[in-house]
């Protein structure tokens, strides 16, 4: 895959976030590592169970994704109405797009973009308008019985 960069600053900034980003996933086992030790105050030396580390929790949090994803399109086939559904609809492919995105870039094949982790995000823009959108969700499933 080719890649092209403006200059040198951006390259050695995306090699670093790369990099970056697996030391969690390389020095952690089934937990991890984080917490009060952090990433770099962590001891990388005795690190021999490469390859499992965090499947737990990364598995956990995919079956909780698929369970929010299938109790939206369970929310937009009982929509009353079209646009509800519509509604629903476009929030969930939303997610879906950004859960495909974020997973693909912690994966390394595709490219860092820095498209948020929907419900996982540390930015305040990320995490609002997810529950904003959420909340949407939940009024168009309240209004099935008005009508």
């Amino acid at each position: 895959m080719l890649l092209s960069y403006p200059n040198d600053d951006d390259r050695s900034r995306y090699a670093m976030a790369l990099s970056e980003g697996r030391v969690p996933v390389i020095d952690g086992h089934a937990p991890g590592i984080g917490g009060a030790v952090g990433i770099h105050g962590s001891d990388r030396e005795d690190s021999n169970a490469r390859g499992d580390d965090w499947t737990f929790g990364c598995v956990s949090l995919l079956i909780a994704y698929a369970l929010l994803i299938s109790r939206l399109i369970a929310g937009a086939r009982s929509a009353s109405e079209r646009p509800g559904m519509l509604v629903i609809m476009a929030i969930a492919t939303a997610m879906v797009f950004q859960i495909f995105i974020n997973v693909g870039m912690a994966l390394g094949f595709l490219p860092v973009i820095g498209v948020p982790l929907p419900l996982m995000s540390a930015g305040l823009s990320a995490i609002l308008s997810t529950f904003i959108a959420i909340g949407f969700v939940v009024s168009v499933k309240m209004r099935r019985f008005v009508n």
